[in-house]
């Protein structure tokens, strides 16, 4: 009887191991879920970090080639409006002679009626 009861609390001791280890590897399990439910999360978070990042990227590369067209467009204006500033200072040159010598030529009528017939 005492050999029995010796077998029953080695079993018994035998099946709380058993017991406790299956615990552990199901505590195990649900941690290593857990932890894969985290990473999944955190890729899924990067992922989506990564996509904001190249819609900015391709959004910043649009504008900027648009900021260029743009500047080109403006340099060729500028060099336009310069090339006009240029020719109507030159008119305005020749007209300021023009005048000059209309007034020089009215001058030296009026000094020669004025001298008269004298």
């Amino acid at each position: 009887m005492q050999e029995a009861r010796k077998n029953l609390e080695k079993r018994l001791a035998e099946r709380e191991r058993i017991e406790q280890a299956l615990r552990d590897t199901r505590r195990l399990l649900v941690q290593s879920e857990t932890d894969q439910v985290k990473c999944k999360a955190h890729q899924s978070e990067l992922s989506g970090r990564v996509d904001a990042l190249r819609k900015n990227q391709q959004s910043l590369a649009k504008t900027l080639e648009h900021e260029a067209q743009l500047l080109e467009q403006l340099l060729a204006r500028l060099e336009k409006q310069a090339g006009l500033k240029e020719q109507a200072e030159q008119a305005q040159k020749q007209a300021e002679e023009a005048l000059q010598a209309q007034r020089k030529e009215l001058c030296g009528a009026g000094s020669a009626a004025q001298a008269g017939p004298g």
